[in-house]
Parts: structure tokens; C-alpha cells; sequence
């Protein structure tokens, strides 16, 4: 097995101007962004890592999503927040210069993403899409505003796109045991920055056991076991400081309410949010956040319980959300991109010779909106894996194209899928 023989060789000029372009563009988007507003508007956004990063600073530990002193939290994953630590430690606490490091982080973050997804087009379909693909989430309106967003979502979606390209570059050398424990420490970092990203490994690891009769199981071992073990202290810490097991973030209960309560009014309401609903953020202080969301899950399944039919529109509606709702530009966009995107993915899995090349990408496609499509699907929601729908999207595209113009004859090689 082997994936294309396409590299970065005579092909560098592209890939730097497309990092190039990806930048540019969103410096210009930042740069009249911080003119437009005041310097404390971007926390807010980002409140909740924003707020246990200033706990981390004051000395309180990882706590106080919502509030001062409130306790310790495993509401989001821990990178983000410390991040966000080492410029309040720099910079000083909500202050413009910790706002500037911030957003100079998302467009680093943005144009190293770039350069990932043409080196996975490049590894694993060919030379037109992995420009296309690349220059797609380079320009799209709804990539770039993610820029200005003090949140993980830059970070995030780097990881992503670099967890499939180190597992492209592991499954062609299967012998280098670096790419395998690299491969397996970012999936362990992802998982610890947006918890939705692990989403990303169960198809990959059950291809790598089953495939050629177990040729990458012990390399899919040591993955699994990298990764679990990067994300055990976190574990351990929860469960001394929260008193229960809770394997990354423990918010899902009051994630699952916030979509599944009396009155909801569509996927991303947030009307019952501790930081839009004072009744709820007095039940967050006085009850304790394991226990306060413990009992939002209890209710949450109760409401699902007597409301089933209900629960299926709101479900349908949160995955047509998901699919289709736009940050910035008109609805048909990114929905065109979805069904493109589920093409390739289909068409991937079509035969089982591309199984491997297709492991990472439909599972990213089928596993990580799932818990979304249950509790409550804002708008940025799918950003993490947008570079990977765009790349999809363009190579269904280009096999569309070639699909017309061949009439049933045997596709051109440069955009096919080759595996041998």
C-alpha cells in the first residue's frame, strides 16, 4: 500500500503563497476588526477560558468559568485556557497586548492549517485538490472570521488537519515509530483542547487493526495507548478535584439541556446558559458544577423521555444546522461544501482498497458532530473540521468533472485516489 508519490518538491513557491494568502487575508480582517470595537469586547467571546486563565494567573487553579472564585471546572479542555495563561502572564490580565497575542496566535494557527491541508491533498488525493482544498479554506468568509474569536477554534483546527497528516505519513512508512508516537501525542493534545476531535479516532483505529490482517495493529495500540495516556493526569485531576469520573470535559449534561429543555426556541439556543440566565448561573454557584450539571442532564433526559417526538424535530434541525448554517456567508455555501464532502467521503469508502486514505476523514465526518447533533449546534461549531470538508468537497468536485467529461472511461490519475 502506498499513497501518491506527491511531495512538496517544485512545489514550494505554491504552498508559500497560499500560507501567504491565508494570512494576509485575515490580518487585513483582524486589523479592521481591533478598530471597530473596544479591547474588552473580544473576552467576551471567549469568557469561559478567558476566566479560568485569569484564575490560573491569580493563583486559583483551573476554575471559575463564569465567575470569580467559583470552584474548580471541567466545563472546557485545559490548552486553551493556559494558553490564553502565558499572555495574561505576559501581558496582563484582559489587557490589549494579551488581545493582540491572542489573535496573532489564530493567524499562525490559520496559516500553518494552510500549509497542512495541501500537504495532505498532496499525500493523499493530488496536486489540483490539495490547491483547491487549500485555497478554499484560505479565502472562505467563514474561515477567516474565526480569526478575530478569542476561542479554540484556531488551535483546534490546526490539530485537526496535522492529526491526518501525521497519520498519512505513518501509514506510509509504517517501520518509523516516530510518526506513529507523534501521530499519537497530537491526538492526545486535540483531545485535550476540544474534546469533539477524539471523534476523529475511533474509524481510524478499527481500519488499522482490521487492515491486511492486523499489519498496523501494533502501531494502532500504541496510538490508542499514547493518547489515553496523555489524557489520564486530567482525568485523575478531575476526579480528586470534582469528585467524579469525567475523561476530559464535564459539561455535557448542561450542553444536552441547553438543546433539550421546555421552550427551546432552535439548535443554538442558549437561553438556559449559566452566563445568559441568571437562575441557572445561581444554581451553577450554589450547587457546584458536578452536581449542577448532573441535574441538567437529569432533566435534559427526563424532558427527551416525555418528549420524544419533539426530540427528534430538534434533533433533525440540529443536524440540518450543522450542515448548513453559515457564520458569515449565505446558507447555500456551506451546504453545497457538506454534500460535496459526504460525496467524497461515500465515494471513498466505496472500495476497500481506499479504506485507509478514508479512515481519518469519515470518521471526522460521522463521529464528531454527533454530540451536537443531541444537545445544541451553534453556527462555528463545524469550524475544527472545515479544512478537511473543503478538501473533500474539492475532490468530490474534481471526480465529478471528470466523471462527465470520461462518460464511464478510467479517471485521470491526478485526481484519483491511488493505493497499492
Amino acid at each position: 500500500m502506498a499513497l501518491k508519490p506527491n511531495s512538496t518538491r517544485g512545489r514550494l513557491p505554491i504552498l508559500l503563497a497560499l500560507c501567504g494568502l491565508a494570512f494576509v487575508v485575515r490580518l487585513i480582517v483582524v486589523w479592521r476588526y481591533v478598530h471597530t470595537i473596544s479591547w474588552p469586547d473580544f473576552w467576551t467571546f471567549g469568557f469561559e477560558p478567558s476566566h479560568i486563565a485569569a484564575a490560573l494567573v491569580r493563583g486559583y487553579g483551573f476554575s471559575s468559568p463564569f465567575t470569580d472564585q467559583s470552584g474548580p471546572t471541567a466545563w472546557i479542555p485545559p490548552v486553551y485556557p493556559w494558553i490564553i495563561s502565558l499572555a495574561y502572564r505576559v501581558f496582563g490580565v484582559y489587557s490589549a497586548g494579551a488581545v493582540w497575542f491572542m489573535l496573532g496566535f489564530n493567524l499562525v494557527c490559520a496559516t500553518l492549517t494552510t500549509a497542512a491541508i495541501y500537504r495532505i491533498g498532496l499525500r493523499a488525493f493530488s496536486a489540483e485538490t490539495a490547491f483547491g482544498g487549500a485555497l478554499l479554506w484560505a479565502i472562505s468568509p467563514d474561515a477567516v472570521a474565526m480569526s478575530v474569536r478569542i476561542w479554540d477554534i484556531s488551535v483546534a483546527t490546526l490539530l485537526a488537519a496535522l492529526v491526518v497528516f501525521w497519520y498519512l505519513r505513518a501509514i506510509e512508512a509504517k517501520q518509523r515509530r516516530g510518526d506513529w508516537i507523534v501521530f499519537g501525542v497530537l491526538s492526545g493534545i486535540a483531545a485535550m483542547t476540544t474534546t469533539t476531535l477524539l471523534a476523529m479516532l475511533p474509524l481510524v483505529l478499527i481500519v488499522l487493526f482490521v487492515w491486511n490482517r492486523g499489519e498496523f495493529r501494533k502501531q494502532a495500540t500504541a496510538v490508542l495507548t499514547i493518547t489515553v495516556l496523555f489524557m489520564l493526569p486530567w482525568v485523575v485531576r478531575n476526579f480528586e478535584q470534582l469528585g467524579r469520573l469525567i475523561p476530559i470535559r464535564g459539561n455535557f449534561g448542561a450542553e444536552l439541556w441547553a438543546g433539550n429543555h421546555p421552550g427551546v426556541r432552535g439548535p443554538a439556543d442558549e437561553s438556559v446558559h449559566p452566563l445568559k440566565n441568571r437562575a441557572e448561573l445561581s444554581d451553577y454557584l450554589s450547587m457546584g458544577e458536578s452536581q449542577y450539571v448532573a441535574s441538567r442532564q437529569k432533566m435534559a433526559v427526563q424532558f427527551i423521555r416525555q418528549n420524544p417526538g419533539r426530540f427528534v424535530r430538534l434533533t433533525g434541525a440540529r443536524i440540518l444546522s450543522f450542515w448548513t448554517a453559515p457564520l458569515v456567508m449565505d446558507s447555500t455555501w456551506p451546504a453545497i461544501c457538506a454534500v460535496l464532502a459526504w460525496a467524497a467521503t461515500l465515494l471513498l469508502l466505496w472500495r476497500r482498497e481506499t479504506w485507509l486514505i478514508a479512515a481519518p476523514f469519515a470518521s471526522t465526518m460521522i463521529f464528531f458532530p454527533f454530540s451536537y447533533y443531541i444537545s445544541h449546534a451553534e453556527p462555528y461549531f463545524r469550524s475544527p473540521i472545515e479544512p478537511l470538508i473543503s478538501l473533500l468537497a474539492v475532490f468530490a468536485f474534481f471526480r465529478g468533472i471528470e466523471w462527465i467529461s470520461s462518460r464511464g472511461k478510467a479517471p485521470a490519475t491526478g485526481t484519483s485516489v491511488t493505493m497499492r
